[in-house]
């Protein structure tokens, strides 16, 4: 009971972070759709891509703050879902109608996605460290961040994939995995949209208040 409301917390609390990093690096995506590299392996590279945009590069500071955070909160999900899934197989009340040779072979499977997400956990702090080095210094070379950058997206879906597969595969919990994905990607949305009319907001509550003080002086002064 305790591994699945830290499994659900987790990941709505990472639904939220990765809306926030999705909204801080938008405008970087369309660029690079339009043809523009943000390869970077020093930080000579780093100062060169973001030259004449530094709104990018502010992003890139606080996305970095933000994933710090999210790496942690998605590595914790990955980890309390795969031991999640190695508890049922565990219960011999729960799992009566798996055959045992399923379950026998779910229980290395399930070995292998724990070590998969605390290797994505290592991974992606470690891709961190580096890129933190890199834009807060202007002497640092990092071969090969590109390709720890891809292999973390690796690791951290495989476990994902892996956990959704045999969770409706051999515990038929199709309605719980569709609504919270459902809940994921409206959670996602949510934060996006928030935070991309926050201005349009902020410039209403002001331009209210104004209208408010001038009409205070214009009855009181």
């Amino acid at each position: 009971m305790i591994l699945r409301i830290l499994k659900d917390a987790c990941i709505l609390f990472a639904a939220a972070l990765y809306g926030v990093i999705m909204f801080l690096q938008l405008p970087k995506a369309v660029m690079a759709l339009e043809g523009k590299s943000f390869e970077i392996n020093s930080s000579a590279d780093f100062q060169e891509v973001y030259r004449g945009f530094p709104h990018l590069r502010a992003a890139e500071f606080t996305t970095l703050n933000y994933d710090d955070i999210f790496l942690w909160v998605y590595g914790i999900f990955l980890i309390t879902y795969v031991l999640t899934l190695k508890s049922i197989n565990a219960d011999d009340k729960r799992m009566r109608k798996i055959r045992q040779e399923d379950r026998k072979k779910m229980t290395p499977i399930l070995n292998v996605l724990l070590v998969v997400s605390v290797a994505y956990v290592i991974s992606d702090w470690w891709e961190n460290r580096l890129y933190c080095e890199i834009i807060s210094r202007t002497d640092v070379t990092v071969s090969g961040l590109p390709f720890l950058a891809k292999m973390k997206w690796l690791l951290a879906l495989c476990p994902l994939a892996g956990c959704i597969i045999i969770d409706k595969k051999y515990f038929r919990n199709n309605f719980n995995i569709l609504y919270r994905i459902v809940i994921v990607i409206g959670i996602m949305a949510t934060v996006m949209i928030v935070l991309s009319v926050q201005p349009l907001i902020s410039e209403l509550f002001a331009r209210i208040d104004a209208i408010r003080w001038y009409a205070m002086s214009t009855l009181f002064g």
